[in-house]
């Protein structure tokens, strides 16, 4: 056990990407499961992404398809003494950042809709789902900047409830504090500009370098599309498939947001959307090259609780 997570106990390692491992994990005082996320905090890369999503989750404590953070642990570096059975060792621990969020049991919506087939009534609940999170990011001017399926978790009730999508990793994530946003501006028209994300989700203008909260919404209108063409990549690093949309250049894949960047006449068609073309007309603006032509979070989700429902 860690030195400084006695009222945990660590069980498997859950997934890995570039700035932390998640495991599983017990309580000791509740037995209850727990997702710990352990973040090294060897460069100043990582403990500003560390404390990015630290602060971003406790901010974000009331919406149902946010996931929770519980606590948060910061473990000195240093040399600790530690126990095995009646010995003691000194042990040399790296400074890391432990943060201890609700366990989401379905895994990510990636795998859990690549492990089911297609299904336009969770298509629909999941869609409608995340709009609301977004928009509640957005109305307390939060950015997420990395929305793609590997970063939804799934919740499959015990009772028998439809499942729960749950969005997570706000490592990339951008508050724009009140003192950022002036009386005249609100959030989809605050400029960022750190070029990051995932290339696949990415908008146009988040290659070009400056970009507002409207990434988001491109990000999802490219989730959706996966969601409903079910069209996949193989991941090398991660070494498994991925829900992705993208335009096939010869034998390329290139990202949407790339290839309307590089050629802004370009017409991309969102394909599958069943016979809901009131859908497809939705999901058609939320990749709009201009991201004034797409709607805002809250535009979005009332939009497709109405188009969900015919």
């Amino acid at each position: 056990m860690d030195p400084d997570l006695e009222p945990y106990q660590v069980l498997d390692e859950l997934g890995s990407g570039s700035f932390g491992v998640v495991y599983s994990a017990v309580s000791l005082k509740n037995s209850k499961h727990y997702a710990i996320k352990k973040i090294k905090c060897t460069n100043p890369e990582n403990i500003e992404i560390a404390l990015q999503e630290m602060w971003t989750l406790t901010r974000l404590t009331d919406h149902p398809n946010i996931v929770k953070m519980i606590e948060c642990y910061l473990q000195n570096g240093g040399i600790h003494r530690v126990k095995h059975g009646e010995d003691d060792y000194l042990c040399l621990v790296e400074l890391n950042l432990w943060l201890v969020m609700e366990y989401c049991n379905g895994g990510t919506m990636n795998d859990y809709l690549l492990e089911r087939d297609p299904d336009p009534e969770t298509n629909a609940r999941f869609m409608t789902q995340l709009s609301g999170a977004v928009s509640f990011l957005h109305n307390n001017n939060v950015v997420h900047r990395d929305l793609k399926p590997d970063n939804v978790l799934v919740c499959q009730p015990v009772n028998g409830d439809p499942p729960l999508v749950k969005i997570g990793d706000f490592g990339l994530s951008k508050i724009c504090n009140a003192s950022n946003l002036s009386h005249n501006t609100d959030i989809n028209t605050y400029q960022m500009n750190s070029a990051c994300g995932s290339d696949y989700f990415m908008a146009p203008e988040v290659f070009e370098g400056s970009y507002t909260a409207k990434a988001d919404i491109f990000a999802l209108g490219m989730i959706f599309c996966s969601m409903m063409e079910r069209t996949t990549c193989y991941d090398k690093e991660s070494n498994k498939l991925l829900l992705v949309t993208c335009i096939t250049n010869g034998k390329e894949n290139v990202p949407v947001g790339k290839a309307l960047q590089d050629d802004p006449k370009l017409t991309f068609e969102v394909l599958k959307c069943g016979r809901n073309n009131r859908l497809k007309t939705l999901v058609q603006s939320m990749v709009a090259i201009n991201p004034d032509e797409r709607p805002t979070a809250d535009e979005l989700h009332k939009k497709l609780q109405d188009v969900v429902k015919r």
